[in-house]
């Protein structure tokens, strides 16, 4: 079977797919401009849903979404001043300058097709590496999957902008979590305290939804902050994509795409140190040292095309070797693992009308995005300023019954509520969501093939120097080390030289 079959591509022309694909989108621009909200938000809400669709339709409505949602997100960044999504923080540096002048219509044409540009790149990138890496994937054992998977774990901590040691505890606690239940490899129970209610462990959905959706209520009820909206008059809302503004932001598009799709291939590193990464490149150019930040179109254009690269780029570690290049992916990458799919080396074997269908639903995630954002943007952007007041009863309903759907026990209520409010508290502290949903996926995976390497190799770690791939792998990891270590030391000594 082929990437160009009918077999896979007939499934997403079916009217009925057509349709979720168009909601998913809708719901994805919807969500993504509304600040503070995300994509994963409307994804955990949305996943049991998915139980009763074909994988390949549930993932391709998940990956509009998750699509939509980042071009959504530069909306409110224009609009408002309040980014929808982490990575349209620095849409913000050239968008509101240029919403402030009278042009957000035509900050938000850029945007848009910045991330059209961006999401066929990424698009492209998907389906030529995944393709091309599977000969390589298929020879990867299980000592290289536990130093690939440690890898990704530990970059998120070396790459991270914020603190580095509540990121890593942000991804021990949850490693830590994966682990309640009953141990696959000797039967005993973990961390249940005797409950057996608790031996199959803490289901994805709930810990998802507990982890996203109530902490966001609970902040919206209690801290009521006020938004002010830069755009009063809604015909400046108009699109409005002046002659040469395309020829003159092609360049760094391509540039940001390019950056965007490298980076999403180190598993966990999201799209927001991504897009700082690529707005500091941009900049560092001569040609847009001065321009940069007082509402230059190339500003908005190299943020977007990355954070859209994005999208295509965070499936290829997935879909070839299980790991989630970013915590969107490991929300959708649970709508297969509820099929009781595997996802990794294997799938393609497997299932490669799954991984080809994927691929497509992908591709048809831009389409939409780019058709309805130029008919919707102007609405999304007016009617986005909903009070929390009403927006919080409907997320506690679905976020409740989103989590009691998935197995019908009323534990994962509980699950749900007692993990959203921890992970409230959590956040105000500093801690990372999104690093412990990549690490609370990514658990077993590492758990299961550190312990069969070990198995294999009677106990003996240096199986994992002894292997080229796991070689590379483990310098690589000393480098992170190396230059996190360098770049604490440097921060502090900058700090005292300022005191």
């Amino acid at each position: 079977m082929s990437l160009f079959s009918w077999e896979v591509i007939s499934p997403l022309l079916q009217p009925s797919t057509i349709l979720l694909m168009v909601i998913g989108c809708i719901i994805g621009l919807f969500i993504g401009a509304l600040p503070a909200l995300g994509d994963n938000i409307a994804i955990a809400l949305l996943l049991p849903i998915t139980l009763s669709l074909d994988p390949v339709v549930g993932i391709a409505m998940l990956m509009c979404i998750y699509q939509a949602s980042e071009y959504g997100g530069s909306i409110s960044s224009i609009t408002l001043g309040i980014p929808g999504q982490g990575g349209a923080v620095c849409t913000m540096f050239d968008g509101v300058p240029m919403a402030r002048r009278g042009e957000p219509g035509r900050a938000l044409a850029i945007s848009l097709t910045s991330s059209t540009v961006g999401g066929f790149f990424g698009v492209a990138a998907l389906m030529f590496l995944t393709v091309s890496l599977m000969p390589l994937i298929y020879k990867l054992t299980d000592p290289e999957i536990t130093c690939i998977t440690a890898f990704g774990l530990l970059s998120i901590v070396c790459l991270n902008t914020q603190s580095g040691t509540k990121s890593l505890l942000s991804i021990l606690l949850g490693l830590l979590v994966c682990t309640i239940g009953v141990d696959p490899f000797s039967g005993e129970p973990r961390f249940t305290f005797g409950a057996h209610v608790l031996d199959d462990g803490f289901s994805l959905v709930p810990v998802i939804i507990g982890l996203y959706a109530i902490p966001r209520i609970i902040e919206s009820l209690v801290d009521k902050q006020e938004r002010e909206q830069l755009i009063v008059d809604k015909s400046q809302l108009k699109f409005n994509f002046k002659k040469g503004d395309f020829r003159n932001c092609l360049p760094v598009m391509l540039l940001g795409s390019t950056i965007g799709t490298l980076t999403s291939l180190i598993p966990g590193l999201g799209t927001g140190p991504t897009t700082v990464f690529t707005y500091n490149i941009c900049k560092s150019m001569k040609k847009h040292k001065d321009t940069f930040g007082t509402g230059d179109p190339r500003g908005i254009a190299c943020v977007e095309a990355a954070n859209n690269a994005c999208v295509g780029g965070h499936l290829i570690p997935y879909l070839t070797m299980g790991i989630a290049g970013s915590g969107s992916i490991a929300l959708i990458g649970g709508a297969l693992v509820m099929h009781g799919i595997a996802p990794g080396a294997t799938l393609m074997k497997n299932n490669p009308e799954l991984v080809y269908g994927v691929m497509w639903g992908v591709l048809c995630s831009v389409i939409l995005m780019f058709l309805f954002g130029i008919f919707s943007t102007r609405i999304f952007a007016r009617i986005m300023n909903i009070p929390d007041t009403l927006m919080a009863p409907l997320l506690i309903f679905f976020s409740f019954a989103g989590s009691y759907v998935t197995r019908y026990m009323s534990i994962d209520i509980w699950i749900c509520l007692g993990i959203g409010i921890a992970a409230y508290f959590a956040i105000k502290a500093g801690y990372s969501q999104t690093n412990f949903v990549v690490a609370f996926v990514l658990a077993k995976v590492f758990e299961n093939s550190l312990r069969r390497s070990l198995y294999i190799s009677h106990g003996d770690w240096s199986i994992f120097l002894t292997r080229k791939v796991c070689l590379v792998f483990v310098i690589l990891m000393v480098g992170f080390v190396v230059l996190s270590v360098v770049r604490g030391i440097r921060s502090r000594r900058a700090i005292e030289e300022s005191i």
